[in-house]
């Protein structure tokens, strides 16, 4: 049995030691444990048969199952949707794990296979989708504004200053390194440095804050002219809760995003291929202590069904011992092969 716990906190120590992996499965009853925190979350994962209990308690705490962690690695659950640091973060995790003499081998492959599966996810999908519908919208309400302030340069910002741009608006975006600004921004935008983004913002009819962090971009004491409109379109909020404006992000936000839809979708695909070949892989170690005993059985059924025409081959004694011992011995590997084949999901 492997179960995961875990509960939301914001910015946690970036790993847990290997002492605490230990002291978490001891303290659990299981026979093994892996644990890890991340920017908004920490969980720890148990297996054995042996029911392990939330060492966790609050409203924010949940129980997942291992289809869970595959959605996780791949950037499906996390708050910066597509993002692909949680790799690093779970190798790490079973690493010191592997010291802790905590990871188990169910865990390992769990991790293991967790991983593997999003790299792919990664590699093959571009789930980081600028689609068209979310860009209409800003275009639309930001349709009078002149001056425009854009926190933040990835594909979403560089996608809606494009076209806000072409409509005729005066953008300026931020960067933290203007040495980028020729390669990141679109044709017409103004480069300004982040650091400057209080000042910008002082004077910009509209706000776009857009960025790929986990703190605030704008914090409630930022000045802005009255009637400025604000956006907040970052995964994780960007402009703190309390300045002196209306924010627009779920009018925003929730549009019909096909795009991602078909991204998402495509993920899910290759996470349950991936989910599947672990379910196998787990539900054949149940058997692996009888295969001897099973190819055994198979083989000395196959002998007695052979009886007969192996007396009817007139062979000498020692011959017929012999084909005896290959058939025992060809049968029974072969059964064993044929388990290992079903657990790969190789039969026909």
């Amino acid at each position: 049995m492997i179960r995961g716990f875990g509960f939301m906190e914001y910015c946690l120590p970036a790993k847990y030691t290997e002492a605490e992996c230990t002291a978490f499965a001891s303290a659990s009853g299981a026979d093994g444990a892996v644990c890890f925190s991340t920017c908004d979350r920490t969980e720890i994962w148990f297996s054995g048969e042996k029911s392990a209990e939330n060492p966790f308690a609050g409203e924010t705490c949940y129980e997942v199952g291992p289809e869970y962690l595959f959605r996780l690695a791949s950037g499906l659950e996390s708050p910066l949707f597509g993002e692909d640091r949680i790799i690093s973060q779970l190798t790490s995790a079973v690493s010191a794990a592997r010291l802790a003499g905590t990871a188990t081998p169910e865990l390992e492959m769990l991790f293991r296979s967790a991983v593997t599966c999003a790299k792919e996810v990664h590699s093959s999908i571009r789930l980081e989708t600028s689609d068209e519908t979310l860009i209409k919208k800003v275009s639309e309400l930001y349709s009078g504004s002149k001056a425009v302030l854009m926190i933040g340069s990835g594909s979403l910002s560089r996608a809606i200053a494009e076209r806000l741009i072409s409509d005729g608006h005066r953008v300026t975006m931020t960067l933290r390194s203007l040495s980028k600004a020729p390669d990141l921004l679109p044709e017409g935008a103004v480069p300004a440095s982040y650091d400057d983004r209080y000042s910008l913002a002082a004077e910009a009819d509209a706000i776009i804050s857009a960025s790929s962090g986990i703190g605030y971009t704008l914090e409630k004491d930022a000045e802005v002219p009255e009637g400025c409109l604000l956006s907040d379109l970052a995964a994780l909020p960007d402009i703190e809760p309390g300045i002196k404006a209306r924010i627009l992000r779920s009018e925003i936000l929730s549009v019909a995003r096909p795009e991602r839809e078909k991204a998402v979708a495509a993920a899910e695909a290759v996470i349950e291929r991936y989910v599947g070949e672990f379910r196998r892989w787990l539900d054949f170690r149940r058997y692996i202590p009888d295969v001897p005993k099973m190819s055994n059985a198979a083989a000395l059924d196959t002998l007695r069904r052979l009886e007969t025409p192996i007396k009817k081959l007139n062979l000498s004694a020692e011959d017929e011992a012999a084909l005896r011992a290959s058939v025992l011995s060809s049968s029974s590997k072969a059964f064993a092969h044929q388990l290992y084949f079903a657990r790969d999901g190789k039969l026909d």
